[in-house]
């Protein structure tokens, strides 16, 4: 309960975004996207195939220096795709991923941050993404898989003055039914235990690493309920 005869102060001081930036007048975002796809099956092949185009209008962005920008254009075109081979009943083959294309659809320079180019590629975001998995089942009660994780190169700032070089991992598992109901599951990540980021940007002069996991390994037993 408020005391007697409070009135709270009044609020004049306007909220800063960034450093200088203050809050401006913003229009909803707007999207405008068509995407086609095509599911198929034929034999031992499965696929799964979509391509994409969209426009996004007045969308709020956010550039490496930490600074926001409002009223921004930007365009994505591309595919994603899955496919599934069984060669045979112990083999399995899983690839699946991404080409993309993200454009910035304006130019603006940001007071203290980045320059932005109509035609430039929008920071962080990788033209490339792909996984290929493959698995055996040497026996009934034992399953095994090894995988590939691609990530392309992108760039670090929106005037796409540096880098990342993107990275590729590789991972491992092997499952064994231990009894009924029952499973034990070894993972290994990262096997080759290569130095990655899972996260990278270019910043105040600097750039900014978020190391990835080295190499680790997990042991799970589990039990089914069902």
């Amino acid at each position: 309960m408020a005391a007697r005869g409070f009135r709270p102060p009044e609020i004049t001081e306007v909220y800063r975004l960034q450093r200088q930036q203050s809050a401006a007048n913003l229009e909803s975002e707007r999207l405008d996207s068509v995407e086609l796809g095509w599911l198929g099956e034929r034999r031992m092949l499965r696929w799964s195939v979509a391509a994409y185009a969209l426009e996004k209008r007045n969308a709020i962005l956010r550039d490496s220096s930490g600074f926001n920008v409002s009223n921004g254009r930007t365009s994505h075109r591309g595919f994603e795709y899955e496919l599934r081979a069984q060669p045979s009943e112990r083999v399995q083959l899983i690839a699946s991923g991404s080409v993309a294309w993200h454009r910035y659809e304006f130019s603006e320079a940001v007071d203290g941050g980045d320059t932005i180019t109509k035609g430039n590629t929008v920071a962080t975001a990788p033209r490339n993404v792909h996984n290929l998995a493959v698995g055996f089942r040497p026996t009934g009660r034992t399953a095994a898989e090894v995988e590939l994780n691609y990530l392309s190169g992108y760039f670090l700032d929106a005037s796409n003055q540096h880098t990342y070089p993107g990275h590729t991992l590789a991972n491992a598992r092997v499952r064994y039914a231990l009894a009924p109901g029952w499973k034990a599951t070894l993972r290994v990540t990262n096997l080759l235990d290569r130095r990655y980021a899972d996260r990278a940007d270019y910043a105040f002069g600097n750039y900014r690493y978020f190391p990835g996991r080295e190499r680790s390994g997990f042991l799970e037993i589990g039990y089914d309920l069902r």
